[in-house]
């Protein structure tokens, strides 16, 4: 395989499938997929190319990976006529239920099956199986958090384990339908029958510890670049990470982590006081239980006893008021906080900060284009530090100077806000849809995400404003409304407010953030306790409530203007036809 050339070296990458890097194996033939295609890229400029990633080369590794190319989906669909249920269900004649039976019914295809028993004879460790589609992690589009992964624990007899990884490949080909992958293709005009799904299949990173939880000590999300730097001390170039204890999914979903830039660790977006702390350190770990095979999510009180290596990444809350490192063998009263404190500091037991800058800053040299990339540090295991994903951060940030206007009456003022991440414009939006920061009750939170989906789908092609209490998108609703991508993907600006025991969440390097960053969604977060402005009682008394949980569409003819300064960190929503 020749080197690869110089100028746009990924945008122009072609894998050779008779000369791979080494612990890369292809089944069949077809696209390898963009998750598959980052990763051979970053591995043969390592080993064919002798690109240096780091300065230590000997704390890198790779995951052993299995590409499944899209032959296998091909046949997978046409063998069992699958194309006509996924018809069936566009055309409303059969359930997503009814469409998910017929695939998971379904055969895969026996080349196939006998590749993957031949896999699991070599292969005994935990496996991650990762969606890799065609379109997926490309230049222009994302579908970052879209598509699904899976992890199984590789245990059992020889059928049970081939059982567990078949039904995972079956998933992840089932995931291209799902509704979140429908509204993403909807929204960027991609027609589905465009979209074929490989799978890469790699050994999971990590563990297995005495409570049989098995997962890395460490694992998150790096941007090459940060678009959205939270203090005059953080360079836009010296890119952004988001750190879990745990498997990466944390890292990826709106869950606290740790995050911070690089090339100034120490200065926290969430401030340096230990409330705001406390505030926004994670309290669970996702892991694989070995014992069910399912996926755990234990507090960090349960974990600290059977992780030996907890210290590196906690510090001790003492008297609730100040931190302490922690003892290297911590006992039941112990209280445990996940600051990574440890970890962070210069001579610290792994060089982890160190690392990832030259990471970011190589590979996003040798992409030139910004990266997103996903890794998993096994200390404890062999100490090193693992790619396991690398992909083009697909969009680019508005960079205009923004300036927001002055002399608006205070009538005419949605929305004021000072703690602004993003930068842009939007003009004329015609609509908001609120959720009532005092109605909303999270016991009620699934059904209320399932009605926002049903307002959403009526704004196909026409973007409008959200907003409402915490978190959008989490998977809690005791943290804010947990609605599906599918069901807030027309919203053009997202507002996230203050409100009691709720919260916005910090999204550096989640999937959530990673699709507003491609597709220009602004993000507001609202602090009423920092002096941030929202005009509750215009939002209350306007439009028409929906449901008994107040639920509200507004409709202003002549729209409403977003502003998002990102210099200054200020933000505003106007309503244009104001009296």
């Amino acid at each position: 395989m020749a080197g690869m050339v110089q100028g746009r070296r990924y945008m122009d990458y072609e894998i050779d499938p008779d000369n791979l890097p080494s612990g890369v194996r292809l089944l069949g033939e077809g696209f390898v997929g963009g998750k598959a295609v980052g990763l051979i890229f970053a591995m043969s400029a390592v080993e064919f190319d002798g690109e240096r990633l780091a300065d230590r080369p000997e704390l890198l590794a790779f995951p052993e990976s299995t590409i499944v190319p899209t032959g296998h989906f091909d046949a997978f669909m046409g063998d069992n006529r699958l194309d006509a249920a996924v018809q069936a269900k566009c055309d409303l004649k059969i359930t997503k239920l009814e469409m998910a039976k017929r695939f998971m019914n379904s055969p895969l295809p026996p080349r196939l099956v006998t590749e993957l028993g031949r896999l699991l004879d070599r292969e005994r460790r935990p496996l991650a199986v990762r969606s890799s589609s065609f379109l997926e992690d490309s230049i222009k589009h994302s579908f970052a958090g879209i598509y699904q992964s899976f992890f199984i624990p590789n245990r059992g007899t020889e059928r049970a384990r081939l059982q567990q990884l078949e039904t995972a490949v079956k998933l992840v080909y089932l995931s291209t339908f799902g509704d979140n992958a429908r509204e993403y293709r909807l929204r960027h005009r991609i027609a589905w029958r465009t979209e074929k799904m490989g799978v890469l299949i790699e050994n999971l990173i990590g563990r297995e510890h005495p409570d049989h939880m098995y997962y890395p000590l460490l694992a998150g999300v790096g941007f090459s670049k940060n678009f959205h730097p939270w203090a005059p001390g953080i360079d836009m170039d010296g890119g952004v990470v988001r750190l879990v204890l745990g498997l990466g999914t944390r890292a990826v979903g709106r869950n606290y982590a740790r995050v911070f830039s690089p090339r100034s660790p120490a200065i926290r977006p969430e401030g340096g006081s230990v409330e705001e702390i406390l505030k926004y350190s994670q309290r669970d770990v996702d892991a694989l239980d070995m014992v069910t095979g399912g996926m755990a999510s234990p507090s960090i009180d349960s974990v600290k006893l059977a992780n030996d290596r907890i210290h590196l990444v906690t510090s001790a809350l003492r008297e609730g008021s100040y931190f302490l490192d922690p003892p290297r063998r911590p006992g039941p009263d112990d209280e445990l906080v996940l600051t990574f404190d440890p970890i962070l500091r210069p001579g610290s037991a792994f060089p982890l900060v160190k690392t990832l800058e030259g990471l970011l800053d190589n590979l996003q040299r040798l992409m030139q284009v910004p990266v997103d990339m996903e890794f998993a540090v096994n200390i404890g295991g062999d100490d090193r530090l693992y790619i396991v994903q690398v992909r083009p951060l697909g969009g680019r940030p508005e960079h205009r100077q923004v300036n927001l206007p002055r002399g608006t009456p205070r009538r005419n003022i949605v929305l004021r806000s000072q703690n602004v991440l993003g930068n842009g414009i939007k003009k004329a939006l015609r609509h908001i849809v609120y959720v009532p920061l005092r109605s909303y009750r999270f016991d009620r939170g699934f059904a209320l995400a399932r009605q926002i989906g049903e307002v959403n789908a009526g704004f196909e092609g026409d973007g409008y404003i959200l907003i409402g209490p915490g978190r959008w998108a989490t998977s809690h609703p005791e943290l804010g409304v947990p609605v599906a991508y599918a069901e807030i993907s027309n919203a053009q600006v997202i507002v996230e407010c203050s409100w009691g025991s709720f919260t916005p969440e910090l999204s550096y390097g989640t999937h959530f953030f990673g699709d507003m960053v491609v597709t220009n969604t602004l993000y507001i977060p609202v602090f009423h306790e920092k002096g941030d402005f929202l005009n509750v009682r215009y939002l209350e008394r306007q439009g028409e409530a929906l449901s008994f949980e107040g639920l509200r569409v507004i409709t202003d003819k002549k729209g409403f203007d977003v502003y998002a300064d990102g210099r200054r960190r200020t933000g505003m929503i106007v309503r244009k036809g104001g009296r």
